[in-house]
């Protein structure tokens, strides 16, 4: 839907869309980690640290693969030869156009990493807005844990239709894993299923405006053809 709406120029809109969602992913990554060492550190005497440990090593190698230099579909394809299939050389010249951009736009790249930070920052406000509603207390590193493991249920959810279930289960286990009261966790993600469903109306509102403003354009513009 993204490269559609961005125009006709596949490619180009195929590498945007693509380096918005790796920086994102990047952004997200990086509190991952600082979300699991937090977690790590304030459930230090219970069964969770080795696990914890576990997922923070997985978000920084995904960091590491997300900022190497050379290109790894390249050298998948490299090692298939003549049997790398088709989608696989199509991933390979995206990466490759991705990383060209890194190359060529390194100030707005860096904008993008700054605004992805901004919205991991948010999403923690977001947190610490319903805990604190919940009258409960919020502590820093209660907070960014809670919200890692949030997101590792999202990661390893994301195969089900809208998350539906798994995103309410996990914030309950997260708030449960530190403590708080169960109900918090569901309240927080019935909270942000309700935001994302009010911007879905509101974007899918503005495609059926947009679209039908661009139909009335091109009737108005057909209209003096035909009386001509």
């Amino acid at each position: 839907m993204k490269i559609m709406l961005l125009g006709k120029d596949w490619k180009s809109a195929a590498t945007a869309t693509i380096v918005d969602s790796g920086v994102y992913w990047f952004s997200s990554v990086l509190s991952g980690v600082a979300g699991c060492i937090a977690a790590a550190v304030t459930l230090a005497h219970s069964r969770y640290v080795g696990t914890l440990l576990a997922i923070t090593l997985v978000f920084a190698v995904s960091a590491g693969l997300l900022l190497r230099k050379k290109p790894l579909l390249a050298a998948l394809i490299e090692l298939l030869g003549r049997r790398a299939p088709a989608w696989l050389r199509k991933g390979a010249e995206l990466e490759q156009q991705m990383r060209d951009f890194r190359e060529s736009h390194p100030t707005a790249l860096r904008r993008m990493v700054f605004i992805g930070l901004a919205c991991q920052i948010l999403l923690f406000g977001e947190a610490a807005v319903v805990i604190f509603l919940a009258k409960l207390p919020v502590h820093l590193l209660s907070l960014i844990g809670i919200e890692a493991l949030v997101r590792v249920t999202k990661m390893t959810a994301g195969w089900i239709p809208a998350r539906i279930g798994a995103d309410e289960g996990g914030a309950v286990a997260a708030f449960l894993a530190f403590g708080f009261a169960p109900s918090t966790g569901l309240m927080l993600a019935l909270a942000r299923r309700s935001r994302d469903l009010l911007w879905c109306v509101l974007g899918l509102s503005w495609l059926a405006w947009n679209s039908h403003q661009a139909r009335k354009n091109r009737s108005l513009e057909v209209a003096p053809c035909r009386s001509s």
